[in-house]
C-alpha cells in the first residue's frame, strides 16, 4: 500500500525538519518545454522511479545522471536560475533523511506530489524542499551522490 503526500508530510515531516541535514543541487540541468501530454518516465539504472503526464507549461528536466522528469513552469521558476539557453542551476535547498532499512521495508512506495508512485530504498534520501510548499520525494542514492551537497540551514 502506497502513503498518500499528506501521509509522507505526517510521517516524515517532523523528522526531516528535526534531525534532517540541509543540501543544495550542485550540478546543472537542461530544461526544455514539455508537450503537452508528454509522458516521462524517470528511470535510475533501468529501474523506473515513477512516471508523470505534462500538463500545460510544464519543463522535463534532465539531471546530468541522465534521468528526466517533470516539473511545473512554477516549480522551474522558484527553484532553478536560468544560466544559459536550456540550462539551469538550481537555486534551492532541502531538507533530507537517508532512508533507513526499516522504513523501506513499511514503505517500499508512496504517492509523489503529481499523484504517481515513487519506490523508496535504503539508502535513498527523502527531502523536503525549504521554503516552498511541503512535498516529501525521494532521491535515489547514487544520483543523490552525484547532484547534492551538504549546505548549511
Amino acid at each position: 500500500m502506497s502513503l498518500t503526500q499528506e501521509e509522507m508530510i505526517s510521517k516524515y515531516g517532523a523528522i526531516i525538519a528535526k534531525k534532517g541535514k540541509v543540501f543544495r543541487k550542485s550540478g546543472i540541468v537542461s530544461a526544455r518545454p514539455a508537450t503537452l501530454g508528454e509522458n516521462v518516465v524517470t528511470s535510475i539504472g533501468g529501474e523506473v522511479e515513477t512516471r508523470n503526464s505534462a500538463k500545460e507549461g510544464d519543463w522535463v528536466i534532465t539531471n546530468p545522471t541522465g534521468e528526466n522528469y517533470i516539473v511545473s513552469d512554477d516549480k522551474l521558476q522558484s527553484r532553478y536560475e536560468k544560466i544559459g539557453e536550456g540550462q539551469y542551476k538550481a537555486k534551492g535547498k532541502i531538507r533530507g533523511i537517508v532512508v533507513s532499512s526499516n522504513d523501506a521495508i513499511e514503505c517500499p512506495k508512496f504517492v509523489a506530489a503529481w499523484g504517481e508512485d515513487m519506490i523508496m530504498k535504503e539508502g535513498d534520501v527523502l527531502a523536503i524542499p525549504i521554503g516552498s510548499n511541503p512535498e516529501v520525494y525521494r532521491i535515489e542514492r547514487l544520483v543523490f551522490e552525484k547532484t547534492y551537497e551538504e549546505d548549511m540551514p
